[in-house]
This record gives C-alpha cells, structure tokens and sequence, in this order.
C-alpha cells in the first residue's frame, strides 16, 4: 500500500516539475526579488524591519505555494510557533514562544475569535478554528506581549489575519474578475473549491462574494489513514475516523468616494460539521479502571458556526489632532454544539447496602454540549506626525470596547439497556459548564515614537489602560445541575501595560533595537466559574474572585538587515512570566461540606528566554535578472523554567530550524526544497512528571519539495511532496502524555504525501 502511495506522489511531482521547465522558457520575463512589508498589525503602518519587535507576515501567495490548507500548515516552516491540532482538524493549542492555552490573541479582521474551550470528562472539546484560511489576505503575526497595542489575551502574542478585498481578484485594466480554484491534499483526503465574483461598478465602489466548500477526512499518521487498519482498542496505531464539511461565504463591499476616505463593509458566514468515531477506546474501561464499564461503541460529531459583520472607515485628512486614521465596529457570533454517544458494557456490581445488587447489562449514554458566543466591538485609532524642533514625534493613540455574552449548556442521560431507567441522578441535567456570563472590555492607549538625530535614533513610548469586567447570572442550570457548588461571582479588573524600544538605525539597511513589553491576560469566565460537581463522588468546585490577571514582561535585543534583496534578523528575548492561571487545581477537602473542592489559582513565576534568527539570502542572479537562486533559513530556540519548583516548562518546543533553497523565474515559476529540522528532546527539557511516564522526544528532519508553474497570466498550478524521505517522526505538543507504544505510534505525524491545487482568473 505504501510503495502504491508513493508511486502516485512521485507521478504528481514529476507532472509539476516538468511543468515548471516548459515556463521558464516560454514566459515573458519580470523582475524578481524581495520588498520591505509594512505590517497593518504594528497599527503605525511601519515595516517589518522597524517593529522594535519580532514578527512574521505570512500573505496569501505564500500560502498558496506552500500548499497551506489550514493554519497549521500556513505557518509550518515559521519556527517558534506551534499549531497543535486534531487528527480530526480542530485546533487545540496556538502556542508563540513555548507560550498557547489561550495566550495568544487571534483575530480576524480585527475582531478577536473566542478562546477554546474544553471541559472535563472529554465530552466537550471546542478548538479555535472558526475560519478558512483560504479566505485570508494575510497573516500577521507578532512574537511576544503586545497588550499595549491590544490588551487583554496578547499576553504571549498575536496572530492577526486580514480577509481578502475585491482588488484581489479584479486584474489592471478591467471592471470584473472571476476566480476558480480546486485542490487536493492526500494527507486528509482534503477537497477544495472555491468561486469568486468581483466587480468594480465605478471607480469609486466596487465588491466581491466568494463561496467555498472543503472536505476532508481525519488527518493521516505514519501509518497511513483510519481504515487501513481493523483494529479496535488501546492497541490501534492508525488514527480514529473523521469526516469533515466545511463551507465559507465572505463578501465585502468597499466604497472609495476621494482619495481621503475609504468605506468598507463585509460579511462572513463560516461553518464546520465533523463527524469522528473514537475506535481507540474500544473495549478500554471507563477511566482506564477494569471495575468501569467498559467502552463498545463511541462516536462524536461537532458544529462550529461563526457569522461577522465588519464596517471600517479609513481616513486621511490633516487635522490638529490626526492625519489619518480608522474606525471599526463589528457584531461577530459563534456557536458550537457536540454531540456525542457511547454504547458501554456494565458488568455490574454486588450489593452495598444500602445499594442493591446491579446486573450486568449494556447502557447508552449521551451527552450535548452548546457554547454560544455573542460578541460586540468598536476600535478607533488616529495617527498624528509632529514636530517639535527637531525631535519628530509619530503619535499613535486609540480606544476600543468589547462587549461578550457567552453561554453554555450541557444535557444528557445514561440509560440501562435492560430496565429502560435511566441511571443519571436526579437533576444532574441540564447543567451548565459556567454561568451565563457578560463581560466587557474596554481599553485607551497613546504611543509616540520620537526621532533623534535625523531619526537615526528612534525611541518607541507607550502606555495601555484596560479595564475588564465579568458579571454572571444567578442560580439556573449552573446551581441546579452542579449540587455543592457555591454561588457564581462577578469580578473587575484594571491594568495598566507599558512598552519602551529603542532603534537604532547606522545605515538604510541596518537596524538595532531593544524592545521592553507588557502583556497580560484578565481571569476568563471559566477560570473565574466552572461548574463541575458530583455529590456522590464527593467532589466540586469553587468560584475564585480573587484571581490575579496573567502578567508577562518581556526583554528582547535585535538586528534587522534589508537591502531590497536579501533579508536578515536576529533576536535574543527573556521573558517573565507571572500569576499563571491554572483552572481545576485540588485544594483539599472543605471542613463543612466533607467534599474534595477544585478551584482556579494563581501559579508562580515563569521564565522563558531563547534566540531566533531569519534569512532570505539571493546566491544567483539568473537568466539576465530575471531568475533567482534563493537560500532561505529560520531557527528557533527557546529554554523555560519554573521559579518555584526548578523544572522546565514542557510547552517550550525543541530547538528547530529550517532551511530551504529555492529557484523562481520571473513571476512564472518556482522550484523549493525545505528541510524542517528538530533537535530532540534531553530528559533534563523534561519535567520530572513526564520523565516519570516515559516520555522522550527524538529529533528528526522532514524534507518538502514545492512548486509553482503559471503557463499563462490567469493560470497558477501549485503542487508540493511533504515529508519526501517518509520519515517517522513527532511533534512535541503531540508526543507529550503519550505513554503507551500504541498512542505514540497514533500519535505520529503523516508519512510522504502530497498536494496539488488549481486557480484560475478571468
């Protein structure tokens, strides 16, 4: 099976390498090489290069010739960030430095997406992917606290996406484009198509409506897909079945009345249905206990839906207190709802009176889980340049408020197969996970970056008030379904964050900054509430008002090097960490109750420090100018420890570098190879808990080959091989608290595949 797959990989790769020799002749040639980026997300409109801070942008042609599919893959040769993801597709973790759980702002279009969500018991698992990354325009993403600019969640960082506009999709020249795509990937079955139609009506408004629909089936192991095995149980290395439906609708209409204002207003309509069936915990017992039922049946389907609207208004128009600026106000909503079933095998129990004898027997059980997430904002930033002798001053300042009511609710019942009865207790359900919660956000920030000697010397100043408020109903589900657990409680929050960098720039092409930053996360409604109680297993849990918000500061030195050409950075960050939140910590037994109580506390301080380095250098100029030999090299490293107890944080990732040559023509065609390497993990990078398990992690090194081929202007062909030499290999967020052989070997990452996708304008 595996020799007939790569026959069929190497087939694919032949037909887009001999594709890409044919356009190297026959295309007219263009100028080729790299340009300065300005990034929307540093809100100065600024390049990279004078950021004061590290970051990435990621645009919609690299992510097309890199064949990205998702998230994950969008950013899989940006070392230092880590997309920990299902077999099934949802996204579990977003981690920038080491640092996720809900970190990590992530946004579109300027309107933040909800954290994850889970709940204890694996009955509700709801990830954070509430978007089509085929829809994006662009990907900012900026290492380290940015909560000066962005407050609350940017505690590590942020990854900030941009929809597409209807200039994307219309050529020079002309009043309407249209866009096909398809793809395929063979690592999850993935299918892709999209349609789009824009349309410039005048010269002052034009619009677009795009369509996708994507199919995919569970993400495949080194062993390959679910069904190449048969069996059941702890002992099963392939994967668990999954199927997955996802449809996106985004449209925007943009109105430009003079060259001083620019209107724009977008819709986005985005659903997700999965199905999986859990056929690794097959004939397993319930908590791993032989005197558990044991597991027959298990299956599982989720519906993610998120619909935005967005209105922004960008102006530039000199004014004594702006030259230019935005405003926004969006309304976004998503709801989740996972259901999932379970045919279980009671072996029953002698009688303990008062407990009579129970017969074995067969028992359905269900359980449904909603999340809704309404959400209301509005951001307004104004930028105002001044000078004051010969000191320029570039003024940034801003204001912004988020409004949220989330809600959830559990329901379910276990039913005895024999008797018809259900076995659940009295009024277990409905039940919430958290009280029906609002909370508010509101922030005011100013930043100046002042010029010295020509601006040869900048000086970045900044200041952030946030307040942050929860306010949660009374009684209900939450009380009802959760005996013992105390009453909910409301909590208010101020924070002030603060941001000071310095730039220094000894020619056009050098930069020299130290950058000081602020982050930090206010306590989350779940954090604060969590409903979790079982009276006749003696447990609940506790509100915690007291909570301290999650606090990071961060110190980082660097080097910056753009000529137009080639491209260079390097950055070396130290950052503290304090007052982690870690929800459903036991406390003890309460005096007055007799119950085991679980609480939110506050954990002490972290530190992370590391190094990371980028380049895009051109060896060879080609083809009278217009073809280029390109290295390109990113490496990451990153160390973390824990004050108290001395042990390393395990979500710090190994060191990992990549490093790829690659070979373009003008604007016709593309040749890459990466090499994407780990160093593997010593026993002195794991905690001693993990140690304790087994739990190690080798290196490897995966090799990708990518192409782009455009035979005519309105025709681009991208194929890729990933994991060419079909190496066996680990992430890390995926190895950890895998103990046994079989969940390892589930565990793996995908063996050779590849993927190949269509696009064609008119």
């Amino acid at each position: 099976m595996r020799n007939h797959r790569h026959t069929l990989l190497f087939t694919m790769l032949t037909v887009a390498l001999s594709s890409t020799v044919v356009s190297a002749e026959e295309k007219a040639p263009k100028e080729v090489g790299t340009t300065r980026v300005v990034v929307a997300a540093l809100k100065d409109d600024r390049v990279a290069e004078e950021a004061a801070t590290s970051l990435v942008q990621v645009t919609s042609e690299t992510m097309e010739r890199i064949g990205a599919t998702n998230l994950s893959n969008a950013l899989r040769y940006e070392p230092g960030i880590t997309i920990d993801s299902s077999a099934s597709g949802r996204i579990d973790d977003i981690k920038i430095r080491g640092v996720g759980g809900d970190r990590v702002m992530v946004a579109v279009d300027g309107a933040p997406l909800p954290k994850a969500f889970s709940f204890p018991g694996g009955y509700t698992e709801l990830g954070q992917g509430y978007f089509d990354i085929d829809a994006m325009k662009s990907i900012d993403i900026i290492k380290g606290p940015v909560s000066m600019l962005y407050g609350s969640s940017a505690l590590a960082g942020g990854i900030f996406m941009q929809t597409k506009d209807p200039i994307d999709f219309i050529q020079e020249g002309r009043r309407t484009g249209f866009e096909i795509k398809t793809g395929y990937n063979s690592v999850d079955r993935d299918q892709l198509i999209t349609g789009t139609a824009a349309a410039k009506f005048t010269d002052e408004l034009s619009a677009f409506v795009r369509a996708s629909f994507r199919k995919h089936y569970e993400r495949e192991n080194y062993y390959g897909k679910a069904y190449s095995e048969s069996e059941l149980g702890a002992n099963r290395k392939n994967p668990n079945p999954s199927e997955s439906n996802i449809k996106n609708i985004l449209t925007k209409v943009v109105y430009e009345p003079n060259a001083e204002h620019e209107f724009s207003l977008s819709y986005e309509a985005y659903q997700d249905k999965t199905w999986d069936k859990g056929l690794s915990v097959i004939t397993s017992h319930v908590m791993g206990m032989p005197s558990q039922p044991k597991y027959l049946e298990r299956s599982s389907d989720l519906k993610t839906e998120r619909q935005q609207i967005n209105l922004r208004h960008e102006f530039e128009s000199a004014t004594p207190m702006f030259d230019k600026g935005h405003w926004m106000t969006y309304y976004q909503t998503t709801k989740a709802k996972q259901n999932v079933d379970e045919l279980r095998q009671n072996f029953g129990s002698p009688a303990r009176p008062p407990r009579p004898a129970v017969a074995p027997h067969l028992e359905d059980r269900w359980r449904t889980s909603h999340f809704d997430n309404d959400q209301f904002g509005f951001n307004a930033e104004f930028n105002k340049d001044l000078m004051l002798g010969s000191i320029a001053h570039e003024l940034t300042y801003g204001a912004n408020y988020k409004h949220q009511k989330v809600k959830t609710l559990r329901l379910g019942d276990t039913i005895n197969s024999e008797t018809g009865l259900s076995k659940e207790p009295a009024g277990a359900f409905p039940t919430k996970s958290f009280p029906d919660s609002k909370v508010q956000e509101y922030g005011l920030f100013v930043q100046d970056r002042i010029g010295f000697l020509d601006n040869t010397i900048e000086v970045i100043v900044g200041l952030r008030y946030d307040h942050y408020s929860l306010k949660v109903k009374q009684g209900g589900a939450y009380i009802d379904g959760n005996l013992g657990t105390l009453a909910p409680t409301g909590m208010n929050k101020d924070n002030l964050s603060k941001r000071l960098a310095v730039l220094y720039y000894p020619t056009d092409n050098h930069t020299l900054y130290a950058n000081y930053a602020e982050g930090f996360k206010a306590p989350s409604f779940t954090a604060v509430n969590m409903g979790f109680a079982n009276l006749a297993q003696g447990y609940a849990t506790r509100s915690n008002p007291n909570l301290k918000p999650e606090k990071s500061k961060t110190f980082e030195l660097g080097w910056n090097y753009n000529d137009d050409i080639n491209t260079a950075s390097v950055a070396a960050f130290y950052t503290r960490y304090n007052d982690f939140i870690e929800e459903m910590v036991y406390q003890g037994i309460d005096k007055e109750t007799g119950l085991m109580t679980y609480q939110s506390t506050n954990l002490d301080k972290t530190h992370i420090y590391g190094l990371e380095a980028k380049t895009s250098l051109r060896i060879l100029e080609l083809q009278n100018g217009d073809g280029e030999l390109r290295f390109n090299g990113a490496v990451a490293y990153a160390k973390g420890k824990d004050d108290k107890t001395k042990e390393p944080i395990d979500s710090v990732e190994p060191l990992t570098a990549v490093l790829g040559l690659s070979y373009a023509y003008s604007d016709t065609a593309y040749v890459g190879l990466n090499w994407k390497l780990s160093k593997g993990k010593k026993d002195s990078q794991i905690s001693e808990g993990l140690r304790k398990d087994g739990v190690k992690m080798p290196g490897y090194g995966t090799l990708d080959l990518i192409a782009e081929y455009k035979p005519t202007e309105n025709i681009r062909v991208n194929a890729g091989i990933y994991n060419l030499l079909d190496k066996k290999h680990w992430n890390w967020g995926g190895r950890m608290g895998k103990m046994s052989n079989a969940a390892l070997d589930r565990a793996t990452q995908p063996g050779i595949n590849a993927g190949i996708s269509v696009t064609v304008n008119f």
